[in-house]
């Protein structure tokens, strides 16, 4: 079920995204070999793995995913040069998208840099903070310079240990981050960068390297802004369950419900509570999607061999109605 946040990036960032966005570097970062991390896009741009950077378990069963100590740790992407059509960069200075899953450690100072890219001369093009000093996801292309950039509050649940998707993207009417398949922050600049340079989990080639704590996996690098039905597909490779399907068991129920309405108004660590939105707390928000799942007919209802009536949620909106001031000032995030 498309939440509103994605229908309406859709009809806002469509005029942006005309043409199929083109993977240029994907690093499953499956293999063996210590110093390279194998670009499996087909376009040849591997990168190089330093600073002692080993793998780890990945998102999916029986993958590895790329570990990062917080030091100098780094994987450096291939070189592009614009003016030439070479390397990642080198078929746009307008239109980028970044994916992957991410697996936060637990020694980030503020201002971690997950991401950074240079242009010849090493002046910053575009930069992601995981987090910036005020806990959130900071994202700044194309220049990347100080007070330009967009964030999304990056909640406690999302920094504790679980594997999180993330999207940044750079087009003509703006950026984006999108968290775990759900719009977060839109705006910010629209002009155009020259990445030349660009490292994953570290800026080492600034003088004041900022290392990132923790594991990337399934990191993907598109030419154009990636839509919402893409970015659904990309988060479903790794999250295959609704996230209404609180019990993962393939199908949005009433056993759904009762997880919801169990943890209704209390704070969450995972989807598997009942917060459909990832937010980090249980409320009328997570119900109105399950709701909405529950009755999408192309999501499966029924698991074999059980009735499924639809629920009477009277009981949850009473009881939301009733603490609704308290809902209002309870905590949006986990401490």
């Amino acid at each position: 079920m498309k939440s509103p946040l994605v229908l309406a990036a859709a009809l806002y960032f469509g005029a942006a995204s005309v043409a199929e966005a083109v993977l240029v570097t994907e690093f499953l970062f499956d293999g063996t070999d210590p110093t390279v991390a194998t670009d499996t896009s087909g376009n040849g741009f591997h990168g190089t793995i330093g600073g002692g950077a080993t793998r780890v378990p990945g998102v999916l069963t029986g993958s590895t995913a790329m570990g990062f100590d917080g030091d100098d740790d780094v994987v450096s992407l291939a070189p592009s040069d614009f003016a030439a059509g070479t390397g990642p960069f080198g078929s746009t200075n307008q239109e980028i998208s970044i994916s992957a899953w991410v697996q936060f450690g637990i020694t980030n100072p503020e201002q971690s840099t997950w991401w950074y890219g240079t242009n010849a001369g090493g002046g910053r093009q575009s930069q992601v903070h995981l987090p910036w000093e005020n806990g959130s996801a900071l994202w700044r292309s194309p220049n990347g310079q100080i007070g330009v950039g967009i964030a999304a509050e990056v909640t406690a649940s999302q920094t504790s240990g679980q594997w999180h998707h993330f999207v940044f993207t750079k087009g003509a009417a703006g950026n984006q981050i999108w968290i775990n398949n759900v719009l977060r922050s839109s705006g910010g600049d629209t002009g155009t960068f020259d990445i030349v340079n660009a490292t994953l989990g570290n800026n080492i080639v600034n003088a004041n390297p900022l290392g990132w704590d923790g594991a990337v996996d399934l990191f993907r690098v598109y030419d154009h802004v990636l839509d919402p039905s893409e970015i659904d597909t990309l988060f479903a490779e790794a999250f295959p369950f609704e996230l209404t399907d609180f019990n993962e068991d393939g199908f949005v129920n009433t056993a759904d419900y009762d997880i919801m309405a169990a943890n209704f108004l209390t704070e969450a660590t995972n989807s598997t509570d009942g917060d459909a939105n990832l937010d980090g707390f249980v409320d009328l928000e997570d119900f109105v999607l399950w709701r909405a799942d529950f009755e999408d007919p192309s999501i499966p209802s029924s698991a074999p061999a059980s009735a499924n009536a639809a629920p009477e949620p009277s009981t949850l909106l009473l009881l939301a109605a009733g603490l609704l001031p308290t809902m209002r000032r309870a905590p949006r995030r986990l401490t």
